[in-house]
């Protein structure tokens, strides 16, 4: 030891301490690595299956309760037509309803603009785009826009989906308007009129 302390001759000799602390080692910081990976791909992967299970189920449709049905469906409280024979000719029977409208109906549905213009009063003028009767001739107003109105209200299919509302059934089956008329007497079943 004389040698190590040789250039300073002042110097003694004191005791070399050793850090006994222990050392984290390259084991010990690839586990805490590998531990923070795993706990941050679990997080992402279960964050991942919550947004995907959200996603998926606000997609999902169901049935809403205001959705329209289809107006041929609408037939519970309809007349039945079926033992009615005026201008029965095996399939378009005669009918007025209760609001004293004369119709020729038949299975097959058709536009109101079809068969109310004929309840506008001759003369008057039909507005195909707005379904609306105007300018009637002095002494027609009145009853020919009732009826024209009344013939709408018949057809219209408001609160229900397809061309036009059935007016009567014929043993179940929905009957629509398919003209108004009041010349349809050619058989004695037929109320005169």
């Amino acid at each position: 030891m004389a040698d190590y302390f040789a250039d300073d001759p002042g110097q003694t000799e004191t005791p070399q301490y050793t850090d006994t602390t222990p050392q984290p080692t390259k084991k010990h910081e690839t586990g805490w690595i590998v531990l923070v990976a795993v706990v941050s791909l679990s997080l992402i992967l279960i964050g991942i299956l919550i947004l995907t299970w959200h996603t998926t189920k606000s997609f999902q449709t169901t049935p809403s309760t205001d959705a329209p049905v289809p107006c041929s469906s609408q037939v519970s409280t309809l007349p039945d037509i079926s033992s009615n024979k005026c201008c029965d000719n095996t399939v378009n029977k005669q009918f007025t309803n209760p609001a004293g409208l004369v119709f020729i109906a038949g299975p097959t549905a058709q536009p109101l603009s079809n068969v109310c213009p004929s309840y506008c009063a001759p003369g008057a003028v039909f507005d195909s785009s707005n379904n609306t009767c105007s300018a009637f001739p002095p002494g027609t107003a009145t009853s020919s826009e009732n009826s024209f109105n009344a013939c709408v209200t018949a057809m219209d299919p408001a609160g229900c989906t397809g061309v036009a509302k059935p007016i009567a059934t014929n043993n179940g089956v929905p009957y629509y308007a398919q003209a108004s008329t009041t010349t349809c007497q050619t058989q004695t079943e037929c109320p005169a009129s």
